[in-house]
């Protein structure tokens, strides 16, 4: 069976709603909030006292080290739970959260948190598997990217967000990727010139149309397949 988009990308642009299936009903109780594109949710050095889980858009997850640099750690999506480190270190965030799309979240405050886990451990098993899943996917993300091309990064990521609600599939076929060259070169550690050459070489190829703002996907099953066959392997 071919692998899906989801476990192949190694950005958590996907969560996985069961890992969560007992906070979420609590979470949609909570308090919700909409954060439109670039507002910070969690700014690193900041404390927070609440707990957001996405329901839908995609957030940034960067670290800024001691001498300014700006890293991007991941890309978060929809079903996955964001604050975990400052919420229960009660410390400052080591890493900002900001909204790369337009974001929806719902949250949680302390209180709540401490009393659902009082009345249901398996909570606590919940945000222990969730710490895990945020483990596992960093060192997945690190091992990725010093390993594989700008080229099969940039495709992964675009194929990635053909199947989020950051796309939008028009009359023509196409997928529409609302994501400017800035932005995708970011995502992908990369520089805006190398993201300029990638998407030149794949419109050349017939994968995409590129416009002001973003992405036409014309051939999605054709960038899957570059991924499934050679992307990887493409010399950086």
């Amino acid at each position: 069976m071919e692998d899906s988009i989801e476990r192949r990308s190694h950005f958590r642009l996907f969560g996985d709603p069961a890992k969560w299936s007992g906070w979420k009903k609590i979470f949609l109780r909570g308090r919700r909030d909409v954060y439109p594109k670039g507002a910070p949710i969690v700014l690193q050095g900041e404390y927070t006292d609440r707990l957001y889980y996405i329901v839908s858009g995609i957030v940034e997850y960067t670290h800024t080290d001691e001498s300014g640099v700006e890293t991007l750690v991941d890309a978060m999506g929809s079903d996955n739970v964001v604050g975990l480190q400052p919420f229960f270190q009660k410390a400052p965030a080591i890493s900002s959260f900001v909204a790369l799309t337009d974001v929806v979240t719902a949250s949680l405050d302390q209180d709540v948190v401490r009393l659902s886990i009082d009345q249901d451990c398996s909570l606590a098993m919940e945000i222990v598997a969730g710490l895990c899943s945020v483990v596992k996917g960093l060192v997945g993300h690190n091992i990725t990217t010093n390993t594989t091309c700008a080229k099969f990064r940039a495709v992964d990521f675009i194929c990635a967000l053909c199947e989020t609600d950051m796309s939008e599939k028009r009359e023509s076929g196409h997928i529409f990727i609302c994501l400017s060259q800035y932005e995708l070169a970011r995502v992908t550690k990369t520089t805006r010139v190398t993201i300029a050459k990638v998407l030149r070489e794949l419109k050349a190829e017939n994968y995409l149309e590129t416009t002001y703002g973003g992405v036409f996907v014309k051939d999605y099953d054709g960038l899957k397949k570059f991924i499934e066959t050679k992307g990887a392997h493409v010399n950086a």
